[in-house]
């Protein structure tokens, strides 16, 4: 009975199990919950880090490189809690995750980028009650599922510029590893009836290589556009403990571009990106949908406030994104209201940025009270290098 407990439970990595399908989080459906590499001043801002005046510690596009002159550093934490309601289960979960790492390096005309930026998150847990009838008697157990690991890459960019054009290209490593965790357990009368509880545990590897291209127009200090793309590739997972197969997934061609203006102390900003999901090279067995994805973001920021000797400016956003898979065969979508500030001090040297978002993400259309929130706080430290 243990072998067929496990048999039942056990997935790939690329789909949501049965057991507990409708009471896990709607992002761990399919590949994940597809992560922005984006730092706290472009999250504040909904937007995907590109062409933002001032520049980005963001890894999206590499073209932006030419807007920092100085050497300088950044690392962007963030933490995450979900609240599900559904008609049969109310839980909470949460994640943690680092969205972007990045040392940028100006020389001449020319920008060195090298940092580490998340991709798919696959780290959630989540646990069922129910029975199994057994010899006519109704036998209850806990099934426990844990998900820890994900997709993340190693980018190395470089940028010239070009008067008002900059131009960039990209490179990068793709890693990760993904730990799954079942626990089946029964109550103290089954137990003492001698049905033990089962457990299993079994862990992927990632690898695999992706490239982009980027370009940016600047006007004075007052205007910026920028766009990336990025084809599609291929991402091998390896089984490194337990049973499974060693296979193969894609990762969909992407286009992204921004734009932002000043007016005085006001900054005004806009976001656009979009994937195919659906003509990824996706595992023929997976039990998901995917879809064609299109992130849409606005924001401000206003920088017209000082604390202690340093600039304070205010941010506010919002987005709507799509997410890529689904179970239902329609397209979840995530809307998320945006806010933050910085502190910059030391002359420039040194920052500060927290964002906090709070949306929804709807499940599907049938009507079935269930429903998904979030919050999600971002934080980037930054430090930069003058040359003398």
């Amino acid at each position: 009975m243990a072998r067929a407990a496990v048999g039942l439970i056990w997935t790939t990595p690329f789909a949501v199990p049965c057991a507990v399908e409708g009471q896990t989080p709607v992002t761990a459906v399919g590949l994940g919950y597809q992560v922005e590499a984006v730092d706290a001043r472009a999250s504040a801002l909904a937007s995907l880090g590109g062409g933002l005046l001032g520049g980005s510690f963001s890894i999206r596009h590499p073209a932006d490189l030419v807007l920092h002159g100085d050497p300088s550093f950044s690392m962007t934490y963030a933490t995450e809690a979900v609240d599900f309601t559904g008609p049969d289960a109310n839980w909470q979960t949460g994640r943690t995750r680092f969205p972007a790492i990045r040392a940028l390096f100006p020389f001449g005309d020319w920008g060195l980028g090298i940092g580490f930026g998340g991709e798919l998150d696959q780290s959630w847990n989540a646990s069922v009650r129910d029975s199994v009838e057994l010899g006519g008697v109704q036998r209850p157990y806990e099934d426990t599922r844990e998900n820890d690991g994900g997709l993340s890459h190693i980018d190395l960019s470089v940028a010239r510029s070009l008067g008002p054009v900059g131009i960039g290209v990209s490179a990068q490593r793709m890693t990760g590893s993904l730990r799954q965790l079942f626990v089946r357990s029964f109550d103290a009368h089954s137990e003492e009836a001698g049905l033990n509880g089962v457990a299993g545990a079994r862990s992927y590897s990632y690898s695999g290589w992706r490239v982009g291209v980027g370009g940016l127009v600047q006007i004075g200090d007052w205007a910026l556009a920028s766009v990336s793309l990025s084809p599609g590739s291929t991402v091998d997972s390896y089984i490194q403990e337990g049973e499974g197969d060693e296979t193969q997934f894609g990762l969909p061609a992407l286009l992204s571009a921004g734009v932002s203006a000043r007016f005085g102390q006001l900054m005004l900003t806009g976001s656009w990106s979009r994937r195919k999901w659906q003509d990824a090279a996706l595992p023929a067995d997976a039990e998901f949908s995917a879809h064609e994805t299109t992130w849409l973001g606005g924001g401000a920021e206003l920088d017209a406030f000082s604390l202690l000797g340093g600039r304070v400016p205010l941010r506010l956003g919002y987005r709507v994104a799509d997410l890529p898979f689904s179970t239902t065969g329609e397209v979840t979508q995530e809307r998320a209201m945006t806010l933050g500030f910085g502190w910059i001090f030391r002359e420039g040297l040194a920052a500060a940025d927290v964002s906090a978002e709070t949306g929804s993400r709807t499940l599907d259309s049938s009507g079935s009270g269930s429903s998904e929130g979030f919050s999600r706080i971002t934080v980037t430290f930054s430090l930069r290098q003058r040359l003398r």
